[in-house]
């Protein structure tokens, strides 16, 4: 079983407007292979089926060494030997970009740039709603978030540089905010979640000084309920 095992597994369906595989392969090819074999009986392209069949796999808790069993299965079945070298680095790069996006939604810290996941922060915000604030309000008075975003004309807008200018940002919500905590909050915005006092809006206007390449700074008030912020919390990570 692979890193996704408590997943439930489910068998793709037939691909519409494919011929079917002849019933003496069909009978044998793994249901998760069925267009990668009719797609080499048909002569055609397979990189792509090969790249479906290893996301879904991983997605479904099937291990990597077991995908790749299958799939030299069904090759020896319908090719007579190994398959194409091409289809095993699509499969397994699919495979390898589906489980690393998995550990990066569970991970506490995004890889690339060092900052805590959206997901930590996230957790971060409910734990205070379940800390016993005596009242329903008792978090949206204690605490705000500090959100910056990426000016959207710098950069080339390739990840590195998506991922650099994150960085940046990081360290100057870090600088001013040393004991909040900062996080990566989307594609292009960084967050930190902070106690909301009577220095706060200085140390905005610090942090615009330091990060002074962003395109936008701003408070975010926390709503009264946990559900409402972490709600509040996806629609900042998506826009």
């Amino acid at each position: 079983m692979g890193l996704f095992a408590t997943r439930v597994r489910t068998v793709p369906t037939a691909v519409p407007g494919v011929p079917p595989l002849p019933e003496r392969i069909e009978q044998q090819v793994a249901p998760w292979f069925v267009a990668v074999a009719e797609g080499w009986v048909l002569g055609n392209g397979t990189a792509a089926a090969c790249e479906i069949a290893g996301r879904r796999l991983a997605e479904s808790g099937v291990g990597l060494d077991e995908a790749l069993r299958e799939l030299r299965a069904t090759s020896r079945l319908v090719l007579g030997g190994d398959p194409p070298f091409g289809d095993v680095q699509a499969l397994c790069r699919a495979w390898s970009e589906a489980t690393l996006s998995y550990l990066h939604q569970i991970s506490c810290e995004d890889p690339l740039t060092g900052l805590a996941t959206t997901t930590h922060l996230r957790t971060a915000v409910a734990e205070l709603y379940r800390g016993g604030f005596g009242e329903p309000t008792g978090v949206s008075s204690a605490y705000a978030l500090v959100i910056s975003e990426i000016d959207a004309r710098s950069g080339s807008g390739t990840v590195m540089d998506t991922a650099l200018a994150l960085t940046r940002l990081g360290e100057a919500h870090r600088t001013v905010f040393p004991t909040g905590v900062v996080g990566r909050i989307g594609p292009r915005r960084v967050a930190a979640l902070v106690s909301r006092d009577e220095r706060l809006g200085r140390r905005v206007r610090l942090l615009k000084q330091l990060a002074d390449s962003a395109g936008r700074i701003w408070i975010e008030g926390l709503p009264a309920g946990e559900e409402a912020a972490v709600l509040l919390i996806d629609e900042l990570s998506r826009i």
